[in-house]
């Protein structure tokens, strides 16, 4: 694989008890940039209503390599 490549590789974690999950996300290569934004969506095509799916993410973390 080229190092310059891009990558996004991503886990989830199942909590049956909490009915939550943990997803960690990494990225890597060009287009990993400073001051990049990630964005999570609000609309899903066939659903037609705009969920705030925002409110429930809790103790979201970056970090930089």
């Amino acid at each position: 694989m080229d190092s310059t490549a891009s990558a996004a590789n991503y886990s989830v974690v199942i909590d049956p008890k909490t009915l939550e999950i943990t997803v960690s996300l990494l990225l890597s290569g060009e287009a990993v940039t400073d001051g990049m934004i990630l964005t999570i969506p609000n609309w899903v095509a066939g659903d037609y209503d705009f969920e705030p799916y925002g409110r429930d993410l809790f103790e979201v973390t970056a970090i930089g390599h």
